[in-house]
């Protein structure tokens, strides 16, 4: 069984993570200073926290779209976060079974993924009220 396993922040059409690594934001950090960068970056987390943001159909369909390629490579199972929308899909076309699972959001959602040996990976949820989500649900 192959797995890939990522973040998920560059599946999107924007990388934060690139952006952060950019000359511009190293010359303000070194301004700053370490206790600056730090008091600069828990602000912005707040704030950015807040925002309401629109996670639909066209978000999941990125991360599913870039699950489908790197599962064409060699990999059995993809698994990512960052979309803040869990998500499960099974792929089945020419490859044999391969498996697409987003965790979601665990800080706001609780969503996690689990594999047990007997049943596979499933996505759970910490508020035992919510079934768990497979492929088939």
């Amino acid at each position: 069984l192959s797995i890939y396993a990522c973040h998920g922040d560059a599946s999107g059409t924007f990388c934060a993570g690139a952006f952060l690594k950019t000359p511009l934001i190293y010359a303000i950090m070194d301004l700053l200073g370490p206790i600056g960068t730090w008091h600069a970056a828990s602000v912005a987390g707040v704030l950015l926290s807040r925002k309401v943001k629109p996670y639909n159909d066209k978000i999941k369909e990125i991360f599913r779209r870039k699950a489908a390629e790197k599962l064409k490579e060699k990999y059995d199972v993809f698994i990512c976060g960052h979309s803040h929308a869990a998500d499960i899909v099974e792929f089945t076309k020419g490859q044999g079974e391969k498996l697409y699972l987003n965790t979601g959001d665990f800080g706001k959602h609780h969503d996690y993924v689990l594999y047990e040996s007997s049943s596979g990976f499933m996505l759970r949820n910490l508020d035992d009220s919510r079934p768990p989500q497979d492929a088939r649900n």
